[in-house]
């Protein structure tokens, strides 16, 4: 898993020298925004497989958007946290607008990772922002970053919730968000996370 990482995050740097230093740049703004991208990335990757996604250079798109798409919140207030629900504070829903735009500005890297960019608070009901977009018309990339993203936040420290064990932020996610998650994707998740 960790030389997948590494071998996605070469390949993008020679090919796009940009976007290594919007990496870098990332570990400056907040050790918690660098540490929840790395695990949703890790997680990505693992999911991508468990689906049986192909060809590798798809896994290795969906790692790097789940990498980034998220670097948006290092530029909506002076310390990027995660306290509170985004969903309900309209200067943080607008991270996902600033991120898409900031990795439009890196040359080589894909549509698809703008897209996860400013899609992976869409919900498969319908019910996320920031176009309401429902169903299968969410693009596959941004619907696994919405599970690794929530999954991720849920097993770590927020101020005002106890961070959960995976077992229980997948419990969570299956009986108190339903119709919020690709279903199948969710599922992957458990099986490969073994909860």
């Amino acid at each position: 898993m960790a030389r997948d990482l590494t071998e996605i995050t070469v390949a993008e740097a020679v090919k796009s020298p940009e976007s290594l230093t919007a990496l870098v740049n990332m570990t400056y703004v907040g050790q918690e925004l660098h540490s929840h991208l790395i695990n949703s990335s890790i997680y990505a990757i693992a999911l991508s497989s468990s689906l049986r996604i192909s060809p590798p250079e798809r896994i290795a798109t969906i790692g790097l958007a789940c990498l980034l798409y998220d670097l948006g919140m290092t530029r909506v207030s002076s310390r990027p946290s995660f306290t509170g629900d985004p969903s309900e504070d309209p200067v943080v829903k607008q991270h996902v607008f600033i991120g898409r735009n900031m990795i439009h500005g890196v040359p080589g890297l894909s549509h698809e990772i703008r897209e996860a960019a400013v899609s992976h608070h869409e919900r498969w009901d319908g019910s996320g922002y920031p176009a309401g977009l429902k169903g299968e018309r969410i693009p596959l990339t941004a619907r696994i970053a919405a599970v690794v993203d929530t999954c991720d936040l849920r097993t770590t420290s927020m101020p005002g919730l106890k961070p959960l064990t995976s077992f229980e932020a997948l419990s969570v996610m299956s009986r108190e968000m339903p119709g919020q998650f690709d279903q199948a994707i969710l599922r992957a998740l458990v099986a490969g996370l073994g909860a």
